[in-house]
């Protein structure tokens, strides 16, 4: 799925409205041949899915994009990116939480619990059939105890320890899991990913209130999977539902 395994080039900045922005601006004005990770411990605008924000403390949280060329995957299959990306973030996770339950809540956020601890913003790049590269963008919560009221559920990683974490540190073993990663991701099969992805999903096999955004009616249901594009699959009394982003609210 990706051509290249290494990530060589590193750029640090200071401070960044978006990681995703300032990465794809760089790879715009330069020729990118190799994996890049940029990052930030100072990122003033965050970018969440379909214009949603993201909240970080100045120099408690990660914020970092990776760009990543693709080999061989069809504009139609991109949902399987989201798939290893979001499964690789859990999984490192994991190595931090061992005691917790490390899920995704459909499609793409982190959840600790029923704690919201990491989201990804995924950007793919389209030439003809293909996808040329992909952007990914993580925000996760590192450090920071307090958040602001009007977010419903988030939390960090140091709230699950006696210490707070070298931000910098971090980097470092995120990256180098990621790159690991990279390198198994050409031998798995995509719809081993999608099982896997199955498995983890926040809430699944769990009876639920659901808001349709379409009708704004609430119903309940149970989550039960994937379509391969993606769309949330829902049991709801003896029909199945799928819905894509934002079409679909979680209530209860």
């Amino acid at each position: 799925m990706f051509k290249f395994h290494k990530i060589e080039n590193w750029k640090y900045f200071n401070n960044t409205t978006s990681t995703n922005t300032a990465l794809s601006n760089y790879v715009n004005n330069n020729y990118a041949n190799t994996n890049i990770l940029l990052y930030t411990f100072r990122q003033t605008a965050g970018r969440g899915q379909v214009n949603n924000k993201w909240f970080s403390d100045e120099r408690k949280n990660l914020s970092l994009s990776f760009y990543l060329p693709i080999f061989n995957l069809l504009a139609k299959n991109q949902f399987y990116i989201n798939c290893f990306i979001s499964l690789t973030l859990c999984n490192w996770l994991e190595k931090y939480l061992p005691n917790e339950k490390v899920s995704i809540k459909w499609p793409n956020d982190i959840y600790v619990n029923n704690k919201k601890i990491a989201g990804i913003l995924i950007q793919n790049n389209i030439l003809g059939q293909n996808i040329n590269y992909s952007i990914i963008g993580m925000g996760i919560n590192i450090n920071q105890k307090t958040f602001p009221s009007s977010l419903p559920n988030p939390c960090a990683l140091a709230q699950f320890s006696d210490h707070n974490f070298d931000l910098n540190q971090l980097v470092i073993a995120l990256t180098k899991y990621f790159e690991t990663q990279l390198q198994n991701s050409q031998f798995i099969p995509k719809q081993k990913l999608k099982t896997e992805y199955e498995n983890r999903l926040f809430r699944k096999g769990e009876l639920s209130v659901f808001k349709n955004n379409d009708l704004d009616t609430l119903f309940n249901g149970t989550i039960i999977g994937v379509t391969d594009a993606g769309a949330l699959k829902i049991q709801s009394d003896s029909n199945i539902l799928n819905f894509d982003l934002k079409e679909l609210s979680y209530v209860i």
